[in-house]
């Protein structure tokens, strides 16, 4: 089971974190449609955007998506 879906099991049952599970579940989207859920552009939620910016930013730096951690300046650049 993937990292999301445990989210959405966890968070799922209180509905009044509806907007924080959407955030969670959609931060993989992309604008063209092609993500887990198919939404594009305006139907990505604003917050899971700035997650995803901030999960790839973690990442970069945490040498997930390349061989070697990258500082601040070269994961802005």
């Amino acid at each position: 089971m993937e990292q999301i879906q445990i989210a959405q099991l966890v968070i799922g049952p209180a509905v009044h974190l509806k907007l924080v599970s959407d955030v969670i579940t959609s931060q993989f989207e992309w604008y063209n449609g092609a993500g887990p859920n198919k939404l594009v552009e305006s139907q990505i939620p604003m917050g899971a955007k700035i997650l995803s910016i901030a999960r790839d930013y973690w990442r970069y730096t945490l040498s997930r998506f390349t061989p070697n951690n990258m500082n601040e300046t070269e994961v802005c650049t």
